[in-house]
C-alpha cells in the first residue's frame, strides 16, 4: 500500500499542523504557513531619539516600527554609517493585534550620542517581508540630527539660568535677614552698667 505524505509525516514528526493555521517547519529555515487572510505589506518608520534621552544620556535609542503586515515572515537589519564605537540592537518577535489581526515589530538601534548628533551619518531600517512569491524589501531612512548639540547646550544654559536665579534669591534672603537683625539688633535698648 501506498503512503500518502500526511502519513508519512505523522509517522516521522507527529500530529501534522498544516491545517491548522499554525506554521510547520522543515528543516533550519524552512518555515510554511497556511494563510488565514490576504497578505498586507508592513507600514514603515523610524523614530528618532527623545529630548530626554538626548539631554540625560550618552547613548541615544532609534526605533524601527513595521506595523500592520500579514502574515509574520519579516526580518529587520540596520545600515549604518561606518562607526568606531560599538552599537546595540535589539529586534522584538512580532505580535499580533487581536482586533485587526496584523502583525507589528519594533528594533532598537543604540548608538553613542555623538554618532546621532553628526548630520552626515544616515540610520537606514532595513525590513524583509515574506511575500506570496517570495520576499519583498523596504527601507526607511533617517539623517543624524545637528540640532540636537543645539537642543542640549540650550537645555544646559537654562538649568544654569535657574540654578543663577535661585542663588542669587537665595542671597538676597541672607542679605535681608542680616539686614532686619543689624537693625533690631542697633534699636534694642542697651543698658548702662552703673556701679
Amino acid at each position: 500500500s501506498t503512503r500518502s505524505f500526511e502519513d508519512f509525516y505523522t509517522f516521522q514528526y507527529g500530529s501534522l499542523a498544516l491545517c491548522s493555521n499554525q506554521p510547520a517547519y522543515f528543516g533550519k529555515g524552512t518555515k510554511l504557513t497556511v494563510l488565514e487572510k490576504d497578505v498586507t505589506e508592513p507600514t514603515l518608520e523610524i523614530l528618532s531619539p527623545s529630548q530626554n534621552e538626548l539631554c540625560k544620556r550618552n547613548r541615544v535609542t532609534l526605533i524601527c516600527l513595521a506595523t500592520d503586515f500579514y502574515p509574520d515572515h519579516i526580518s529587520i537589519t540596520w545600515d549604518l554609517p561606518e562607526l568606531n564605537e560599538p552599537t546595540r540592537i535589539k529586534t522584538d518577535t512580532p505580535v499580533l493585534n487581536g482586533h485587526t489581526k496584523l502583525y507589528s515589530i519594533s528594533s532598537r538601534l543604540r548608538v553613542p550620542k555623538s554618532v546621532w548628533c553628526n548630520p552626515d551619518n544616515k540610520f537606514t531600517c532595513i525590513v524583509t517581508f515574506g511575500m506570496e512569491n517570495g520576499t519583498e524589501t523596504y527601507r526607511r531612512s533617517i539623517h543624524g540630527s545637528q540640532d540636537c548639540v543645539k537642543k542640549t547646550e540650550l537645555v544646559k544654559k537654562n538649568n544654569n539660568t535657574a540654578k543663577f536665579v535661585y542663588l542669587m534669591f537665595f542671597g538676597k534672603s541672607v542679605l535681608y535677614g542680616l539686614l532686619i537683625s543689624v537693625f533690631m539688633w542697633k534699636m534694642k535698648p542697651h543698658s548702662k552698667d552703673s556701679r
